[in-house]
């Protein structure tokens, strides 16, 4: 009985050991990784209810856990439940899910205004009335020079059609937020080719500004290949 007694105490103090080791090692991670991705958070729960479960076992008295009416534990498993399935949401989740409201007006006409814009020649002011994002990353002399060298060879718009429309929340690679994408399929005066125009629009401040316009045609291949202004003697 005696040398039962004594693996009982041995297996207790290894169990507290073990749980006070981790508990000390996800402090000292915490003052280096302040902001942990969700995949890691993820791995510090766990740590953390191994760790809880550890010191929970020599601790006097029994602890019963019911959760969700799925699952009943006690003793050390219950400590490891509480602290898992209880634990505080991660920030780095709850900056993911956080998302601008839903702009109530119509991306489809704040991306044919811009378009109408553009055609009419008043460049200045559709870039006044494009996104931040926009203008954070093109200033408006590099876009009148953008738009001067693409869209201006291109003439006047004999047809415009919807051929494509996305909403998108969260895209990967690029900010938080609201998207909406359409796509027309345009004819202009000055190439006969079909011309794809494709307008990206963000939710910024209730509204929805147009953060990208792209222009692209189709090659030998059938392939979307952005748009290169013909020379004079290829139209």
């Amino acid at each position: 009985m005696d040398e039962i007694s004594r693996e009982h105490d041995r297996d207790k103090i290894l169990a507290f050991a073990f749980g006070l080791v981790f508990v000390v090692s996800l402090l000292i991670i915490a003052v280096f990784i302040p902001n942990p991705t969700p995949f890691s958070y993820t791995i510090f729960r766990i740590v953390m209810a191994l760790a809880a479960a550890g010191v929970g076992a020599v601790l006097p008295g029994f602890i019963e856990v019911s959760f969700k009416n799925l699952l009943r534990a006690g003793g050390a498993i219950a400590l490891f439940v509480v602290v898992y399935f209880f634990a505080p949401v991660a920030i780095g989740n709850q900056e993911v899910e956080a998302v601008e409201t839903l702009p109530r007006t119509n991306a489809r006409s704040a991306a044919e205004n811009y378009l109408e814009l553009i055609d009419t020649g008043r460049w200045r002011i559709a870039y006044s009335t494009m996104s931040q994002m926009f203008k954070d990353r093109v200033s408006e002399r590099d876009m009148l020079d953008l738009v001067g060298r693409y869209r201006g060879p291109l003439g006047a718009v004999e047809a415009r059609e919807l051929d494509t429309a996305v909403n998108l929340t969260n895209p990967p690679g690029a900010p938080r937020g609201n998207y909406q994408a359409y796509g027309f399929r345009t004819r202009f005066q000055n190439d006969l080719r079909p011309i794809y125009e494709s307008v990206q629009l963000v939710g910024e401040g209730g509204d929805w500004r147009v953060s990208a316009h792209h222009l692209a045609v189709q090659n030998a291949d059938g392939v979307l290949v952005p748009y290169v202004p013909r020379t004079e003697t290829e139209r």
